[in-house]
């Protein structure tokens, strides 16, 4: 499996636990990994998230992209909490962001308001059109 195909492309990764995470990832080499966490190894990353090449069952290129309005990636930040979501907004992937709103729109996580008002804070310069419209509906 050659990992460096896949990056700047949306794909679905299935890991060894049955997992399944979408996403616009980047690929990672090893000695990028090694220098940055200690770990010798390919990855591909969607978000903060590492895949690394042996935790990696399948992946697909989303030729269409997403597949649903959020996913397990999207859940697993948003029920972390306030720090994880902020991080995960940083990244400037508009896709991913409309995404994590989307989930927070859905979810009945704890300080639900605060994180909202936290968000909406973040992203008041943001111009992307999907994220102003997601923003008014939260």
């Amino acid at each position: 499996m050659k990992l460096s195909k896949y990056d700047n492309k949306c794909v679905r990764i299935l890991d060894y636990w049955n997992h399944e995470y979408e996403g616009n990832c980047i690929f990672n080499c090893r000695e990028y990994n090694e220098h940055e966490i200690g770990r010798n190894e390919e990855s591909l990353q969607i978000l903060n998230y590492l895949f690394f090449k042996s935790d990696i069952k399948k992946i697909t290129i989303l030729e269409n992209g997403f597949t649903d309005d959020y996913g397990l990636l999207e859940e697993e930040i948003v029920s972390e909490g306030l720090d994880d979501i902020i991080d995960a907004i940083e990244y400037e992937d508009d896709e991913h962001t409309c995404r994590i709103i989307k989930c927070i729109k859905d979810s009945n996580i704890n300080n639900k308001e605060e994180i909202i008002n936290r968000i909406k804070d973040l992203l008041k310069n943001n111009k992307d059109e999907k994220i102003i419209n997601e923003l008014r509906e939260l």
